[in-house]
């Protein structure tokens, strides 16, 4: 898709909201694959916690930075299917004329 075409479709904003929703889960279970290793205050828990799981807490780790990255590639499809929608395309004025 570039920035000229609309998005083909009668609801192009499905995709987008899927792509968020995914991204959203991916991230939230990324950070719950050590249990309470967040809300733990004390610091030497926390560190045995981590010790014991700690492949666990390696692979959420990529669970929750996929999420964290896929989260704004949704929000600008989203953004795009908007601007983009059902309708003729806008025609923005050049921006010299904006100022």
């Amino acid at each position: 898709m570039t920035g000229t075409q609309p998005v083909q479709g009668s609801r192009p904003y499905r995709k987008a909201g899927a792509v968020i929703v995914a991204a959203g889960a991916c991230w939230g279970l990324g950070i719950s694959f050590v249990g309470n290793v967040h809300a733990t205050r004390d610091p030497a828990a926390r560190l045995a916690m981590l010790e014991r799981h700690h492949s666990l807490w390696a692979a959420g780790q990529f669970l929750a930075a996929a999420g964290t990255m896929a989260v704004p590639v949704g929000f600008a499809r989203f953004a795009q299917s908007i601007r983009y929608g059902p309708g003729p395309p806008r025609r923005w004025p050049p921006a010299r004329q904006l100022r």
